[in-house]
């Protein structure tokens, strides 16, 4: 009997040993793995780290190394910025993250403060040969607008800039020159301005009454100009037109007349219709007023994301246009977005009723339109709320950077929208509650099962 139980016990012990060891062997397994794959499931509300076909191909075909510095040690940093920057690690080894601890390398800092950058906890810093990009911390959220009373959401577009920071430094995407219009007394749009820098766009401004446009430039904005342009400039952007260039128009209601732009405009079938866009749709209004408008989009390349995902546009305080398909550059005219059935298009920002009136346009009024011919793209957005106001509009960020996309044809690196983050109750814990959260449910909980586990078998091991 003594012999028995002897071996019962010694088996009992083998058994054990064996379980042990293959545990610890499939966590190595599993850990090793796990620095090469993503083992883990995105179960977010918004799938935030879920991570694009579009950038999956971009770190695939990543062949130079890219050096990462991230200013802080990696408990300090936002965890989201971790797992991501741990996410593209994990798809190319030349993606190569370190963290700075910036109490024992001050160095680093001083060498981008000579640089004329001020670097602060959290930025993310991509290096390739003598050029680099910047990905500020506190640029990755902006708040964003819900219709659900009490429900806050926020953009976060940490994928977007570090793919477009990827592709840009590495010349996977070759920088399209893109030039800001002056000498018309024009609007700065900071969001316009700060929206093409992160997405990799090369961007100057040129007073083109004084100079020849460059031969680099794919793309001429204008935004909001107060004062017409001169024969000599009109005539200018046509020939740029014509050898393949671009032309983005920015307005707004209660812009002076500028009769010689809205007549090279009519030449590409663009007319401009009305003063203003007026709403009389209530499920249309946003908050109620009829100038702020939750517009609807046509079938076209550059809404289809917005129409896949639907997402709500807002355009406020619009000029209106329409389309004259039969037009002198031979060009083919869209409207890609527009005002309801029931809205109006005053032909007089001044009159004196909002309601239809001889002269006005019945709706849907045309507030965004794109001409094309060939490879040459005429644009023109009749509200510029509707561009600043992107930052806080997930459907307009995805609209304007998707036209830029168009008129550039830079692809590669516009079309990552960014995620949508419905702030609930996990996001109201403090860092503390976070902490100690992650230690519960990592650690201590499963301490109390093994420990459990452990008691149960000293009970049960000799039955």
């Amino acid at each position: 009997m003594n012999s028995k139980n002897t071996k019962f016990k010694f088996n009992s012990l083998v058994v054990t040993a064996v379980v042990i060891i293959a545990v610890i062997f499939v966590n190595l397994i599993v850990t090793a793995l796990a620095s090469k794959i993503n083992l883990k499931l995105d179960l977010t509300r918004s799938q935030k780290f879920e991570i694009t076909e579009q950038t999956q191909t971009v770190m695939k075909q990543l062949d130079k190394v890219i050096n990462v510095k991230v200013v802080g040690k990696k408990d300090e940093i936002n965890l989201e910025v971790a797992e991501y920057l741990d996410r593209y690690s994990a798809m190319n080894n030349n993606f190569k993250v370190t963290y700075i601890d910036v109490e024992k390398n001050q160095s680093v800092l001083y060498t981008y403060i000579a640089k004329g950058e001020n670097l602060r906890m959290g930025d993310v810093v991509l290096e390739y040969a003598d050029r680099y990009k910047i990905v500020s911390a506190s640029s990755l959220y902006t708040q964003s607008v819900s219709t659900v009373p009490g429900e806050n959401k926020y953009n976060f577009d940490l994928e977007m800039k570090l793919t477009n920071a990827v592709v840009t430094l590495t010349g996977t995407v070759e920088e399209s020159a893109i030039y800001i219009l002056e000498g018309h007394s024009e609007a700065i749009l900071s969001y316009l301005n700060t929206l093409l820098g992160e997405q990799g766009y090369k961007t100057q401004t040129i007073n083109i009454l004084n100079s020849d446009i460059p031969a680099d430039a794919m793309t001429l904005i204008s935004c909001v100009p107060a004062a017409d342009y001169t024969i000599e400039e009109c005539e200018k952007i046509n020939a740029f037109l014509q050898g393949g260039g671009n032309f983005m128009l920015i307005s707004t209601a209660g812009v002076p007349e500028l009769p010689r732009l809205d007549a090279y405009l009519a030449e590409w079938g663009i007319i401009k219709t009305s003063d203003i866009v007026v709403e009389h749709d209530a499920n249309k209004m946003y908050n109620g007023i009829p100038f702020a408008i939750m517009a609807d989009a046509g079938q076209h390349e550059i809404t289809a994301s917005v129409i896949s995902q639907k997402t709500p546009v807002l355009f406020s305080e619009s000029v209106g246009y329409d389309v004259q398909k039969s037009n002198a550059q031979n060009a083919v005219p869209t409207v890609l977005i527009n005002s309801s059935e029931k809205s109006v298009g005053k032909a007089n920002l001044n009159a004196t009723t909002a309601e239809y009136e001889e002269g006005d346009d019945m709706g849907p009024v045309g507030m965004m339109v794109i001409s094309e011919k060939e490879n040459s793209k005429v644009m023109v957005i009749g509200s510029a709320s509707a561009v600043e106001i992107s930052a806080q509009y997930p459907g307009n960020a995805q609209l304007i950077s998707s036209s830029v996309s168009y008129l550039t044809d830079n692809g590669g690196s516009l079309k990552i929208a960014p995620k949508v983050v419905t702030e609930g109750k996990i996001t109201n814990l403090t860092k503390t509650g976070i902490n100690v959260l992650y230690y519960s449910l990592v650690f201590a909980f499963p301490a109390i099962i093994l420990a459990i586990g452990i008691v149960i078998w000293l009970k049960r091991r000799y039955l």
